[in-house]
């Protein structure tokens, strides 16, 4: 059994060099002309690009067909608004590297009071209390359709931010939030109170979706998108879904490795383009 004391770990892996990753998402047209599993990943790999610095993210985002605008910075989270012709986007970074035990004390923690109704995560509230003024402010003039996304720690201050925007004077409105090995935001009542859509990832035993412990009150809201280690998209059942959380709970618990593996935003970039060419195989399929 892993040593729950063990610290060699990273809960968030680094991605390979800028230059040596192979983006599978290069558009020239818009968002809503994509499959879900093309818009998510875009998205996904829009987050992998967030572990990137300076002129080695504006080459990658390129590579793909946007281009940043503004960035705002608060402790060790980013955010980067970026846009194309046609959509612009709010992708939130979060820490590159954190050891599991820093990572769960930082995070398990009583929920606090949120800005609009029940209890939220204070971590994910303080960093969004900070973020969001600014991010209000590049957002005001706005037409195109608007995009949320993060992945880990920053898939749960897209979360809360995209929460803001829909209660906000801004007038494009969240057309979806992806979120890829979020931790939990906040109770039931907060994470169901506003109708954003909100396309939760989980790529099979990711030990930081089970956190903070539901102990303290703490719920996911969105839609479930869980990817098993065959990188086949599932939509399991109640009971299956129990014993997944179960044995996922249990992982994490005991630090195992995968947990912490299954977290990395490559193995979700993989797994998604996997699902996408799953279901563009059945396509051509169904037209022959």
């Amino acid at each position: 059994m892993p040593s729950r004391n063990s610290s060699v770990n990273p809960v968030a892996l680094r991605p390979p060099p800028a230059a040596q990753v192979v983006f599978k998402s290069q558009i020239d047209r818009s968002m809503r002309e994509l499959s879900e599993n093309q818009r998510a990943l875009l998205s996904a790999e829009l987050c992998l690009c967030s572990f990137y610095e300076d002129d080695d993210y504006a080459a990658a985002i390129g590579r793909i067909g946007f281009q940043r605008t503004h960035v705002y910075e608060y402790e060790s989270f980013h955010v980067s608004i970026i846009e194309n012709n046609h959509d612009t986007f709010v992708v939130v970074g979060a820490p590159l590297r954190m050891r599991w035990e820093d990572f769960e004390k930082a995070v398990n923690l009583p929920p606090v009071p949120s800005e609009s109704v029940g209890q939220i995560n204070p971590v994910f509230k303080d960093v969004a209390d900070h973020l969001w003024p600014e991010v209000e402010c590049a957002l005001s003039k706005n037409l195109k359709p608007l995009w949320f996304a993060g992945h880990s720690l920053g898939g749960a201050v897209a979360d809360v931010l995209a929460n803001r925007c829909l209660t906000s004077h801004i007038k494009s409105e969240p057309q979806c939030l992806y979120t890829f090995g979020s931790p939990r935001v906040g109770c039931r009542k907060y994470v169901n109170y506003l109708p954003v859509n909100h396309q939760r990832w989980i790529h099979n035993d990711d030990g930081v979706t089970f956190l903070p412990p539901a102990r303290l009150g703490y719920q996911h809201g969105g839609t479930e998108m869980r990817i098993d280690s065959f990188c086949r998209l599932n939509q399991p059942g109640l009971w299956h879904r129990t014993a997944e959380r179960i044995k996922g709970a249990y992982k994490t618990f005991v630090h195992s490795p995968q947990a912490i593996q299954d977290h990395a935003i490559c193995g979700y970039v993989d797994a998604i383009f996997e699902a996408v060419l799953h279901e563009e195989k059945s396509s051509r399929l169904r037209t022959h």
